[in-house]
């Protein structure tokens, strides 16, 4: 059972088992074993850990993994509802700090993003994630702490947007959609109460599930006013929130529905106030490929995947068969004889995983109480890289190049 130890009192969900950490050897959760790197089921059991600390630097962990690996489906039959239990425990506890909140809200996105790429095999599992997680986010989005302006609230609100558009794009019914699509009106609404990058955020979440929405599922009684409601946030003093307002009207505009959402008169004078079809933009690069975009919708579903996943977008794009089906993009296959420079940046990619690799153990160091870990684990990782730099050049000196994977820190 992941996360066990002395005193720990087990908790049933969905028929996995959760354990809180309560013994004496709170730090102990994230050590190695016998030098191993430590993998997501060791990240896993850092986040029952009473420290905040310990917390942050598992699901930190976690995040790198699924941004840069889609590799886990093994991991996620078994753990995936723990996982979730546990980031919704970040969220909820009145201790954890925002960078906490935020790392917790991430991963959950990235696993739902994770999951939607392993098949039918899983087929529930996104429905369900959405199901489990949705009170929490909402009750999060909607409460007191939500509002008003400071930095960390910024981004804990950010990261519930982000997370609850991400959940319910990969898990949701049209139904569904349209709940998230409240609750994010309901944020949108009081827009005094709330920040201009907080309102910015929202109207970009809510208008990234509008792509999702068919037509005549539109419920005009919900949405009746909101092209009035943008209509005049186009002319506010904040850049983000003209951009994210001129973009949802420009949306409505697209999918033919202004006189559905507008109420009497609200449409005179509106189409100067929205954005031109010729900046929309032509193409997004990924890798050495690149998405032609010719639409609105396409263009605010792709920025707005791309944003979330940040560094992992390329990875995802290339071997998420989910969001390759979303967004029709197929890439090219994979070259045999990478260019030189590609191989340069190979060699550049290991040593700085070794870095980080070295500096993640060093971390661990500090938060276990500065017990030293078996060196074998910094010799296998530097063993490693070594072998690699051996076959690429190798490869280089003999006209082919061969390909390896190694191990991650959380793999």
């Amino acid at each position: 059972m992941v996360g066990s130890s002395n005193g720990s009192q087990q908790k049933s969900r969905k028929g996995i088992g959760l354990e809180q950490s309560e013994g004496p050897s709170e730090s102990s959760q994230l050590r190695s074993r016998k030098g191993a790197a430590p993998g997501l089921e060791r990240c896993l059991e850092g986040l029952s850990n009473r420290k905040g600390s310990v917390r942050e630097l598992a699901l930190s962990l976690i995040n790198d993994a699924l941004l840069n690996s889609l590799h886990h489906k093994k991991f996620f039959n078994k753990y995936s509802i723990t996982l979730l239990h546990h980031c919704l425990n970040s969220i909820k506890r009145g201790s954890s700090t925002p960078k906490e909140i935020t790392l917790a809200s991430q991963v959950i996105g990235l696993m739902a993003l994770s999951i939607g790429n392993m098949g039918e095999d899983v087929l529930s599992l996104p429905h369900e994630i959405l199901e489990l997680s949705f009170p929490d986010l909402s009750y999060a989005l909607l409460g007191k702490s939500s509002f008003g302006s400071s930095s960390d609230s910024d981004k804990r609100v950010n990261s519930f947007l982000d997370c609850l558009a991400i959940v319910t794009f990969v898990g949701g019914d049209p139904d569904e959609i349209e709940r998230s699509m409240q609750t994010m009106w309901q944020f949108i609404i009081p827009e005094s109460k709330s920040s201009r990058p907080k309102l910015a955020s929202a109207i970009s979440a809510w208008t990234f599930l509008l792509t999702f929405i068919n037509g005549w599922r539109v419920h005009s009684k919900f949405w009746q006013q909101s092209t009035y409601y943008f209509s005049n946030l186009v002319r506010d003093e904040n850049d983000q929130v003209r951009v994210a307002s001129s973009e949802a009207l420009s949306l409505i505009s697209e999918i033919g529905y202004l006189n559905k959402f507008s109420t009497n008169g609200s449409c005179d004078g509106l189409k100067e106030q929205l954005v031109s079809p010729a900046k929309i933009q032509t193409s997004v690069k990924i890798g050495r490929d690149l998405l032609n975009i010719s639409m609105w919708s396409q263009s605010i579903k792709i920025n707005f995947v791309k944003r979330f996943l940040g560094g992992g977008f390329v990875k995802h794009m290339k071997e998420n068969e989910f969001l390759q089906h979303v967004f029709h993009f197929t890439p090219e296959p994979k070259q045999l004889h990478p260019s030189f420079e590609e191989e340069q940046q190979s060699d550049f990619g290991e040593e700085e995983a070794l870095s980080t690799y070295t500096s993640e153990v060093r971390k661990q160091e500090e938060l276990c109480g500065n017990q030293k870990y078996p060196s074998s684990a910094l010799s296998k990782a530097r063993t490693q890289l070594l072998n690699k730099q051996r076959m690429l050049s190798h490869g280089r000196n003999n006209g082919h190049f061969a390909v390896s994977e190694e191990n991650g820190f959380c793999n």
